[in-house]
């Protein structure tokens, strides 16, 4: 027969729980943490609203945070209207980032998912033909165990048609563009030669 002996160590009345007020599980009781507490965003149910955080669906205003090794952001959010395309992206992250977009969190499969995008370490997805009051569940994480900080950024749009006319003349070329000129960086010198 063996005799086991039980150490406690700290004081009796101690209650474990979540000791963080901003934690959606905080223990106003407990007196030490267990590391247990859950926050808005730690997972899809509790997803983040992608435009209260400061986002804007049309690519003007990205959304800014930082995950820990294997952690996970969660933000959600829902088209006015009908677009053609939806972009979503973590281009100006400072890690090897990964994207998942789900339509409902308890999908069988995500809509989409990215690693690595345009030879970078950062995520891109795009989704066509989107429709008005289509809710989108995405999740950044990064690769392995890769962490830091990260920009969401999510662009609502519908693809112009833009006509480029050209006309030629003597060591030059004149571009117009119908309905606009597309606001793109331009080049400041030609190198090739014009033929007729």
């Amino acid at each position: 027969e063996e005799l086991f002996y039980l150490v406690i160590d700290g004081d009796l009345d101690d209650y474990i729980g979540c000791t963080d007020p901003s934690a959606l599980n905080y223990n106003p009781d407990a007196t030490y943490d267990d590391e247990s507490c859950i926050y808005q965003g730690d997972a899809c149910e509790i997803a983040l609203d992608f435009v209260a955080e400061g986002g804007n669906l049309f690519g003007s205003q990205n959304v800014y945070g930082s995950i820990d090794e294997y952690g996970a952001s969660w933000y959600q959010f829902t088209s006015y209207d009908n677009y053609e395309n939806l972009s979503i992206s973590t281009e100006g992250s400072d890690f090897d980032t990964q994207l998942e977009v789900w339509g409902a969190c308890d999908d069988g499969d995500y809509l989409g998912y990215n690693d690595d995008a345009n030879g970078t370490l950062q995520s891109e997805i795009n989704l066509v033909d989107i429709t008005a009051g289509q809710t989108f569940f995405v999740k950044v994480f990064g690769y392995s165990s890769s962490a830091g900080n990260f920009v969401l950024n999510v662009n609502l749009y519908n693809a112009s048609s833009i006509t480029l006319n050209t006309e030629g003349g003597p060591e030059r070329v004149s571009l117009s563009w119908n309905p606009t000129e597309p606001t793109l960086s331009r080049g400041t010198s030609f190198n090739g030669t014009i033929e007729e």
